[in-house]
């Protein structure tokens, strides 16, 4: 295919530069198909954001020639050519291959390495290979021999990197007269080839880059031993000496003879010995090599040191010689018939006795030599003792766990001592003679204990567990539970017997199930009242992870109706089923079972597919059902108005009223109570009216925007919790933003006690990381949650939504405003590290996020620092420019940035610029905010300045198509649902979102923060991100506060 260069000097600079310009992330293959006669259309889109998409498509022929293109723009209908033909050859160069094409032509390249000059079939002859090796200076020198018949001698290491060189290449090279070796003609056995390729690994040797010529191959001790292993079988020569077997051990015995009043130690036939080695480990004796150990060898050299060949001593040095050298030679040593006073004894035997009291297991070593029997911890005068073969059975204790006590070894914790009863005692039984006491061999240790679990509803509608464990009673099941969790290895029942508690996979389960149910102490009966609502998490555990457990027909009836609530018998008015999509249908009938099966649920469908219209026709059927029911609905205050509209909209016969004015005109309506339905207020409202609502108990108690609930320890939080009704629901997009502890006080909310205590669930579900084990605890959390959730996605429920397609664009400050933030990250680190080392990281947290949020004002425009900063910033700058080119096409427009003083800031150029707008802020009034929706929705209005946190939620602003994040917030669920303002049900444009980012700053980095987080709610709730302000850890802190770009002044130096 054609290069770069070839491409510019056929269609010239500017074609060229303009391709070069488009990103690479524009441009996406579509297709590719290969006919029958090998050509292939290859299609990709180039989707630029201003100028539109574009379709470009190539013909290539089997040789891989370009033999037409097309694309759709102007430009090539006028020219054949254009830049986004020339911009998919430049930067997409494989994507004009197949997958197969591309796995083809890598098999290939890798077979091509192995393609060698050597022909097929050639008859090779072996060579014979003889080693010759002498010791000089502490090295081992080693020659060797190759040849047929006659033997040629390698002995440099140059030499041997020559025949290296041809060993593992297609060279030649001349030995002799008679030899001319290559790989192709000869060839080596098994075991001389091992040894050959082994000294390749020595053979190189240099100093700087020259190689040293006639240096020896040389090999130092660790080496030689190695060389030694290929040399078992095979006779080589040492010192001159042929050698024919490896032996390790001495080759003769130690003596001790007495004559003439003295004491004679020495080495039979020691002047036979030839010692290679300056350290005595390699001995020559009749033709053998013998590898001494450590103690031997030290003998060996004292007597080589010392010029003598043996030991010869007075009996008052008797003692020394006993205490001493008797000891290093015990197993090997002859001593005279003659020498009474030294009794060493070949037959040696230990005993061990074994005895179990009070969970300890005690041991007594008992040893015999000869006919002399006693206690490892008696002294015994006229016995020389075997320090090694007795140290052998002590360390066999120690590795299980004995400890010296009170003359005899003990285990004094339970675990290990029924751990050694358990898997120690054959061992020992194996290689010892040992005796148990009657305690010990009645023992019994259960390693496989059965357990029956079994729920069941019965007449009474009460959910019951029945369990029964084998070997158990009742009365001892808490303690062994305890034992469980505390991670114990065994248990000891009241009967004396144990029970192997990590070998029993259903005595875990059991364990683990009863955590999960929360049950504790309830465990001392064998029947339990559980709550109806366990019986869905119970269901999912039976189906996933406890085989074991078993439930009655009852029990089964009840789950198979609940999750088959699509088929719940809810009549639908014909108006209603023209008004509903099928998916809000079954969100009405899942509503509906809730309700009726006395549970509380979470809609958490995606922002903008109309969870408020499901939650009005789920109420419109609990008042068929109860035409005097009590129904409390809680919002934010910037929603209470949007709720009383969709209810004069979709349900304007139902009675429901608006708590929302002043306090008399609330407790008007609280005491006109019996003439509506429904009840309307605020989070806020709630927490003032508390008194309203304690004698009060509501059919249906509906919390909108659940999110604001979040925070357990809230005051806010903790009134909304106080409102009694049978059925709760929440209604959220993001049931979980930042932590797994706002979906528990959610779950507190709709069903108390469910997830356990906020203290037990964070001790179950404590997420620190994301790893294999946080990814158990968020499975098991979802087995749990699964059935009181719903959530759709709008790719899954509307097929007719429009495309929602996401840019981020990325802005390169101006020098003025570099130095001004890099100045700023320098002062803010300042002050962090003052904070953080007077207040410690985690109490300094919310100084922290004020310092960081100067940071992120400045990437939008200094002016939000410092009021007499004159410049318009490049964000700002960059903004106008889009919504000029925007509005040129007709688009409707909405901005959002986390600051109030930055949406005036861009109301101030707008008006400049004579765009019209409209802006919302949390000064708006909820019924003023209601008319501008219903005003820019209906007429020619251009932009739509709104504050994250005032109008993130509850607004329909379907007209827009474009939808633009001024700055970046710390949670992405903000601004996703910020965006589904616009990419909402109703929506029939495809819906562009535009974040304009600063490259190299705070804003570049939160970004990436996101992504690494965002794995954990994602195993959790499909779809959400966890943010990341509340759980900043000081390392991503300074990642937050380092610099992406070099300034003027860096670049300089």
């Amino acid at each position: 295919m054609i290069g770069a260069e070839e491409i510019r000097k056929k269609y010239g600079d500017y074609l060229y530069y303009r391709a070069m310009s488009i990103p690479e992330w524009y441009i996406k293959r579509t297709g590719i198909e290969v006919d029958s006669n090998g050509f292939k259309q290859v299609d990709f889109s180039v989707d630029i954001f201003y100028s539109g998409n574009f379709r470009v498509s190539f013909i290539i022929d089997k040789n891989g020639k370009i033999i037409s293109k097309s694309c759709n723009c102007t430009d090539f209908a006028q020219d054949k050519i254009c830049s986004h033909i020339l911009a998919c050859v430049l930067k997409k160069k494989n994507d004009f291959f197949t997958k197969e094409e591309i796995s083809f032509q890598k098999s290939k390249n890798i077979l091509e390495c192995f393609v060698t000059k050597e022909p097929l079939a050639t008859s090779k002859e072996e060579l014979g290979l003889d080693i010759d090796i002498i010791y000089e200076d502490g090295n081992y020198i080693v020659k060797l021999k190759i040849g047929v018949g006659i033997k040629y001698t390698i002995k440099t290491r140059d030499k041997f990197n020559a025949f290296r060189r041809c060993y593992l290449g297609d060279d030649e090279l001349e030995l002799g007269k008679k030899l001319t070796y290559s790989r192709a003609k000869y060839y080596f056995n098994e075991d001389d080839t091992k040894i050959v390729e082994f000294l390749f690994n020595y053979s190189r040797f240099s100093v700087g880059n020259y190689e040293v010529r006639d240096e020896p191959l040389k090999l130092n001790n660790r080496e030689f031993n190695e060389l030694l292993r290929l040399l078992e079988n095979k006779t080589f020569t040492l010192a001159g000496n042929p050698i024919k077997n490896i032996v390790k051990g001495m080759p003769t015995d130690y003596r001790l003879d007495y004559e003439d009043d003295k004491y004679k130690f020495f080495i039979d036939n020691y002047e036979q010995y030839l010692v290679v080695d300056n350290d005595a480990r390699f001995v020559i004796y009749d033709n053998k090599l013998y590898l001494l150990d450590i103690e031997d060898s030290k003998i060996l050299c004292e007597l080589y040191d010392n010029g003598v060949n043996s030991i010869v001593f007075a009996k008052e040095n008797l003692e020394l010689f006993k205490k001493g050298l008797l000891r290093k030679t015990i197993n090997n040593i002859v001593v005279d018939d003659n020498i009474q006073e030294i009794k060493v004894s070949k037959e040696k035997k230990i005993s061990i006795y074994f005895d179990l009291a009070e969970d300890r297991v005690r041991a007594n070593v008992k040893l015999k030599y000869g006919n002399s029997e006693f206690d490892y911890f008696d002294t015994v005068d006229d016995i020389i003792r075997d320090v090694d073969f007795e140290n052998k059975a002590i360390s066999d204790l120690t590795a299980y766990g004995f400890v010296l006590s009170k003359n005899c070894f003990e285990i004094g914790d339970m675990d290990s001592a029924y751990n050694f009863l358990d898997n120690g005692l054959e061992y020992f039984a194996n290689n010892y003679t040992i005796f148990t006491t009657e305690k010990i061999k009645k023992l019994n240790i259960y390693k496989d204990v059965k357990v029956k679990s079994n729920f069941s509803i019965g007449k009474d509608n009460i959910l019951a567990y029945d369990f029964q464990i084998d070997k158990v009673n009742e009365d001892e099941v808490n303690s062994m539970l305890l034992a469980i969790k505390s991670k114990k290895k065994y248990y000891r029942l009241k009967s004396g017997d144990v029970i192997s508690l990590l070998q029993s996979k259903e005595l875990e389960d059991f364990s683990a199930l009863t955590e999960d149910l929360g049950l504790g102490d309830d465990l001392k009966e064998k029947r339990i009242s559980i709550p109806k609502y366990r019986a869905f998490f119970i269901d999912s555990l039976k189906n996933n992870r406890y085989q074991e457990i078993s439930t009655n027909a009852s029990f089964d009836e009840f789950i198979k109706n609940f999750k088959t609530y699509k088929n719940a018998k809810v009549k639908f008015s014909q108006e209603e089923d023209k008004l509903l999509r099928d998916y809000q249908k079954d969100g009405v009938k899942w509503l509906y079972t809730i309700y009726k099966c006395d549970l509380g649920g979470i809609l958490a469908d995606e922002m903008g597919l109309g969870k408020t219209l499901q939650a009005i026709i789920f109420l419109r059927k609990v008042i068929d059902l109860k035409p005097d029911a009590k129904i409390l609905i809680v919002s934010p205050t910037s929603l209470v108005y949007n709720w009383e509209k969709e209810f004069s909209k979709f349900a304007p016969e139902l009675k429901y009223i608006v708590m929302a004015d002043n306090k008399k005109k609330r407790q008007d309506i609280m005491e006109k109570f019996n003439e509506y339905n429904i009840f309307i207020t605020t989070y806020g409202l709630v927490r003032n009216d508390n008194d309203y609502y304690e004698d009060k108990n509501f059919e249906v108690c509906i919390i909108d925007e659940a999110q604001a609930i979040k925070n357990y320890q809230a005051g806010m939080t903790k009134e909304i919790k106080k409102i009694k009704a049978r059925t709760k629901i929440a209604l959220t997009g993001t049931p979980l933003e930042n932590s797994v502890l706002e979906l528990w006080s959610i779950f507190d909310f709709i069903m108390p006690g469910y997830l356990n205590s906020i203290t037990r669930f964070k001790d179950a579900y404590g997420i620190k990381d994301v790893d294999e084990e946080s990814l158990k605890k968020l499975d098991t959390l979802n087995y749990q949650i699964k059935p009181f959730i719903l959530r759709r996605k709008k790719k899954e429920v509307s097929k007719e939504l429009p495309d929602k397609i996401e840019h981020i664009e990325y802005l390169d400050m101006a020098e003025k405003e570099k130095a001004l933030y890099q100045s700023l990250v320098e002062e803010t680190k300042r002050e962090i590290n003052d904070v953080v080392a007077s207040e410690g990281f985690s109490k300094a947290r919310f100084k922290i996020v004020t310092l960081l949020t100067r940071l992120r004002q400045l990437c939008i425009s200094p002016r939000l620092l410092d009021e007499n900063y004159q410049e318009e910033s490049v964000k700002i700058k960059r903004l106008l420019d889009i919504i000029k080119e925007l509005i040129k096409d007709k688009h409707k427009i909405l901005i959002f940035s986390s600051f109030k003083s930055a949406v005036y800031l861009v109301k101030e150029a707008l008006d400049r610029e004579s765009i019209s707008n409209y802006v919302i802020d949390g000064s708006v009034k909820g019924r003023d905010r209601v008319a501008m929706v219903d005003a820019f929705n209906k007429n020619k209005t251009n932009c739509f300045l709104i504050t994250l946190k005032s109008g993130g939620t509850g607004l329909n602003l379907t007209s827009a198509d474009v939808v633009i994040h001024l700055d970046i917030w710390w949670n992405p669920q903000a601004e996703n649902q910020a965006t589904d303002r616009a990419h909402r049900i109703g929506q029939t444009k495809k819906v562009t979102v535009l974040k304009l980012i600063n490259k190299g700053t705070v804003e570049e980095k939160i970004i990436e923060l996101q992504e690494k987080k965002k794995i954990l709610s994602d195993n959790l709730i499909e779809g959400k991100n966890v943010a990341t302000l509340d759980t900043l850890t000081e390392e991503e802190l300074t990642n937050l506060l380092s610099i992406g770009y070099e300034t003027d002044h860096n670049n300089d130096k």
